[in-house]
């Protein structure tokens, strides 16, 4: 105890000098004031005085430690405590001890580089372990003698003691060093009664709320301070949300699965195991308290009693759409690009494809005022696909990608010539150009002619030729699939349609017109690329018949095709993931 009053009584006298050196520096610069009138003591309030406390208490100690002093209640250079702890050399922030990333703040700080778990976390000189919500913080090589900052709220905090070597007073464990979070004493304020409070609101601009976080404070001593109580409270909120992708470990591409077959480069190649788009969602709430009673009999003896509580409630739901890449490749054989390029093109549009590519490069290139690329062309054709902004690179570079896709092909002669290591990449750039072509078709700044969008144009549907079509083998079995289900259900397709649906039966005339509108229907959605129902369509044309002879309709039928309709979607959906789920456990 002595040794603890030694500290405060220097820590007092290096203060005083601060102030006595700024009273003196006040007197030099006035002479006829310091003769005139008896010298005032200049008191230094706010940041500068926290830095003088922190400099004092630096200088006078006998290791090798740093300090961070709280100018008021809740003014530390931060409000969450590791950003504070980080100004300090050899301290940097973590967002996270498992690995798993950020979660709205950053709650731990390691010394010289380590682990956050090599440092001991010491409040009021005592060693304190706390819980941590995320589960890969509870088990493992994240485990340690740290804690977590975002149960110690800033409005407790009177300093941090960040020591970097080792005394034999110390709470051993600490192999890189030790962080003593020091509260506020009743005895540390300059009048008989205090009292504060804080009200403020924390904006996530990710969950878009607002939540309110309150603290407040009550501090008594007496006149000759030397008996102190202090009483403190705190309630905070925090909405968090997280968007981000996952990559849940990496497997290797094994040399005898099919895709390394197709693709003898591939072998060797790591994937990742999973990976994923994730959303995470939390809502914090931190509570506690702490109280501190002081009494200092005399000037070579302190008694402090102080408790700190904080409970913190992080309940939080983690959504991640997962895919599995490694499984898929190794387990289940699947083969990257099989049909990345329609390989069934005839020569005849491959001569057509060169012809437009042609035509294309000169409206390309002429756009591009001379300008050359020196280098790989597509990252800044990638940058005006994300950007949609036109820049002195972007005409050179898909200039140079356009001659590229003309080149690889003409090398080959026909797409069903690529070699399997060949075509990812030139689908690749195909797919990059046609989205180039398609944005700047109708980019004003362009400044394209008719005849140019004409030309682009066509290059474009000489693309989507190659890269967006349907297998000739997934046409055949959804022919086979429509032509078994007609006939299975020809007749109450008959029925419903011809007697079911109007109070009479079909006539010629009404028959026609609803196929004649069927017909135009399904070619307008193919044309525009819509989707589009046959069943949907011409029973509604027959209902419309209907309606427009006076027939009148029957509404038990035109119920049950209106539940159909809403029916149709989920349900197939429902039926097709579990015939998926089952095949998959079966073979």
């Amino acid at each position: 105890m002595r040794k603890m009053s030694t500290a405060i009584l220097a820590i007092a006298t290096a203060t005083s000098g601060v102030f006595a050196t700024s009273a003196m520096a006040q007197t030099v610069t006035d002479p006829a004031a310091a003769t005139d009138a008896a010298p005032a003591d200049i008191v230094v309030n706010g940041y500068i005085q926290s830095l003088a406390k922190a400099r004092a208490l630096k200088r006078d100690a006998t290791i090798v430690k740093d300090v961070i002093v709280a100018e008021d209640m809740a003014k530390f250079p931060e409000l969450n405590l590791a950003e504070s702890i980080q100004r300090l050399p050899g301290v940097n922030i973590q967002s996270s001890a498992g690995g798993e990333g950020g979660f709205g703040e950053n709650d731990r700080v390691s010394l010289r580089g380590t682990s956050p778990s090599l440092q001991q976390t010491l409040f009021n000189g005592h060693a304190i372990s706390t819980g941590d919500w995320f589960v890969l913080n509870q088990v493992g090589g994240s485990v340690g003698r740290s804690s977590s900052f975002s149960l110690l709220p800033s409005e407790l905090v009177g300093s941090i003691v960040v020591q970097k070597s080792q005394t034999a007073d110390l709470v051993e464990g600490g192999v890189s060093g030790a962080i003593n979070v020091i509260t506020r004493r009743p005895l540390d304020f300059k009048k008989a009664l205090t009292l504060e409070a804080s009200v403020q609101g924390v904006y996530n601009d990710l969950s878009e709320k607002t939540e309110p976080q309150f603290s407040g404070l009550i501090g008594w001593k007496n006149d000759t301070n030397t008996v102190g109580v202090l009483l403190q409270g705190f309630s905070e909120k925090t909405s968090v949300r997280r968007d981000g992708q996952e990559v849940l470990g990496y497997s290797t591409i094994m040399a005898d699965s099919k895709a390394a077959k197709a693709n003898p480069s591939l072998a060797g190649v790591r994937v990742p195991t999973f990976i994923g788009a994730s959303l995470f969602e939390q809502k914090k709430k931190r509570e506690g308290g702490a109280f501190d009673v002081e009494v200092k009999p005399s000037k070579e003896l302190t008694l402090d009693l102080n408790g700190f509580y904080s409970k913190l409630s992080a309940p939080h739901q983690n959504t991640n759409w997962l895919a599995a890449p490694g499984n898929q490749i190794n387990r289940d054989g699947t083969v990257p690009t099989a049909y990345a390029l329609n390989r069934a093109l005839p020569a005849s549009q491959i001569e057509q494809f060169a012809a437009h590519s042609t035509a294309a490069s000169k409206v390309i290139e002429g756009k591009a005022a001379g300008y050359n690329v020196i280098g790989n062309p597509r990252p800044a054709v990638t940058n005006y696909v994300a950007q949609h902004q036109i820049n002195e690179g972007t005409f050179p570079s898909l200039a140079v990608l356009v001659r590229d896709i003309g080149q690889q092909v003409a090398q080959y002669g026909s797409l069903a010539k690529f070699p399997a290591d060949a075509v990812g990449n030139t689908r690749n750039d195909m797919y990059l150009a046609s989205e180039a072509i398609r944005f700047l078709m109708k980019d004003k700044e362009a400044e394209l002619t008719a005849a140019d969008v004409a030309t682009l144009n066509e290059y474009k549907g000489s693309l989507d030729a190659a890269t967006k079509f349907i297998p000739s083998w997934v046409k055949f079995a959804v022919a086979i699939a429509l032509g078994l289900g007609t006939m299975v259900g020809w007749k109450r397709i008959v029925v419903t349609v011809g007697e079911k649906i109007g109070k009479t039966h079909l006539t010629y005339a009404q028959g026609a017109c609803a196929e004649i509108t069927a017909a135009a229907t399904i070619a307008a959605a193919d044309g525009y690329g819509l989707p589009v129902s046959t069943t949907h369509v011409l029973s509604s044309g027959i209902a419309g018949t209907m309606t427009a002879n006076g027939s009148g309709l029957q509404w038990s039928t035109i119920r049950n095709i209106a539940m159909a309709w809403v029916l149709t979607l989920p349900v197939a959906m429902l039926i097709s993931g579990i015939l998926y789920f089952v095949f998959a456990h079966l073979f």
